[in-house]
């Protein structure tokens, strides 16, 4: 108890307009005891929720750590490619995400980014999508790895890593619509403050993507597991891609698109004009190329499972 940040704790309790007396009853109402032993202790979504450090209490890496990068890829070879130093967040979950968002905003607005193929200082990503981000990572990350919350700032896109597989039944497929919670208590007492960093609606993915639209920018890129245990986001700092909301409203409705749909849907008389333009989205992750050969290309969204989709391909190239 001695290692709680009594102060957050009490706020706390006024948020949720608590008249329990008693701590240890409140902590154990709120699902942050346990009985172990036959003792009253403290569970992790406690320590993690309320600990002064979570890091040095559960000698866990449980922080995020955020590295600014020139260009638009890490240097592996010679002298990094780091543009500032890279800040480490440690510290109760409501108070990593919002230093880590006012990290991120200061620093956005400070750095030159990509407009157009030029370098301006303006900070065009969309606040929601920069702090569902950093909330979403560290409500749902899998807290059982030895790692922080990565994330990587370069002149054309930011990347959230967090920790951990996709939960339950949700994939980079439906997660615009599906819902799983691997950590409720953290979920539940986050969405309790006055101040709370989620609205527990399910509609966070989903605002993402909108603000990113608003914002004329490119739709956020999920992936999960491809190259090991992670979650990552990528926000591009890019303007949309030509005729895309009508490839993805299509994508949407048959599941996967070929050279002769996006000629028919955009009007687009030059095959090779859009094969040029898929390969563009291709490059950002937004599609995946599937089938062997010129004749039998189709794209699908990524992770997109082609089994039943096939049907009628022939003839549509």
């Amino acid at each position: 108890m001695d290692e709680l940040d009594m102060e957050l704790l009490n706020r706390y309790r006024h948020d949720v307009n608590s008249t329990e007396e008693d701590l240890f009853e409140f902590l154990r109402k709120n699902g942050l005891i346990t009985t172990y032993q036959g003792k009253r202790v403290l569970n992790k979504a406690a320590v993690l929720l309320f600990g002064v450090n979570p890091t040095v209490s559960l000698r866990l890496k449980c922080g995020i750590k955020i590295a600014f990068y020139y260009g638009r890829e890490p240097s592996y070879t010679g002298t990094p490619n780091l543009a500032d130093k890279p800040v480490t967040i440690e510290g109760p979950l409501l108070v990593q995400i919002n230093t880590a968002l006012s990290q991120l905003k200061d620093w956005l607005s400070r750095a030159p980014v990509l407009k157009g193929g030029v370098f301006v200082r303006e900070l065009r990503y969309p606040e929601f999508a920069l702090h569902e981000a950093i909330t979403n990572a560290v409500i749902h990350r899998d807290y059982s790895i030895q790692n922080d919350i990565q994330i990587k700032v370069f002149d054309d896109r930011v990347e959230f890593m967090s920790p951990g597989k996709l939960p339950g039944q949700v994939t980079v497929r439906n997660m615009k619509y599906e819902r799983f919670a691997r950590n409720p208590i953290i979920l539940r007492a986050l969405n309790r403050f006055a101040e709370a960093p989620n609205l527990d609606i399910g509609e966070g993915v989903k605002r993402i993507y909108l603000s990113m639209k608003q914002a004329n920018l490119l739709d956020p890129v999920y992936e999960s597991g491809q190259e090991g245990n992670f979650v990552n986001l990528t926000l591009y700092h890019e303007e949309r891609a030509p005729y895309w909301d009508q490839i993805d409203a299509l994508l949407e409705t048959q599941g996967l698109v070929t050279n002769k749909d996006v000629r028919e849907i955009t009007g687009i008389e030059d095959s090779v004009q859009v094969s040029r333009l898929l390969k563009a989205l291709e490059e950002r992750k937004l599609i995946e190329p599937r089938g062997a050969g010129k004749k039998n290309r189709y794209y699908v969204k990524p992770g997109e499972k082609v089994t039943g989709l096939l049907n009628g391909l022939n003839g549509k190239n």
